[in-house]
């Protein structure tokens, strides 16, 4: 097998060494850099989903109120229909 020659005095071996840790530390910068654009992404679609959860949810209360004061009307309203159907057949209770 053929030795890849170096520099007479071994500068060879040291400059492949600089290039390849070159080549690594360009590496790592790059994936930092995409690691922190995907994590940039992340935060602002977390910030949308929360901002839309929020939205849903005052949404569902103004509903649930509404729903909640509807019932209430329909309580009361039934809770004087006995004496509504008393009064409107005519009917006379003991006295």
């Amino acid at each position: 097998m053929a030795k890849k020659s170096s520099d007479t005095n071994g500068h060879g071996s040291l400059e492949d060494a600089t290039r390849q840790l070159e080549i690594a530390v360009a590496t790592a910068i790059q994936t930092q850099a995409t690691t922190l654009a995907q994590l940039a992404e992340y935060q602002r679609r977390h910030l949308e989903f929360e901002e839309k959860a929020s939205q849903r949810f005052a949404r569902i209360e103004t509903q649930m109120a509404e729903v909640i004061r509807v019932l209430n009307e329909h309580t009361r309203t039934l809770d004087r229909l006995p004496e509504a159907v008393r009064d409107k057949i005519g009917f006379k209770g003991q006295q």
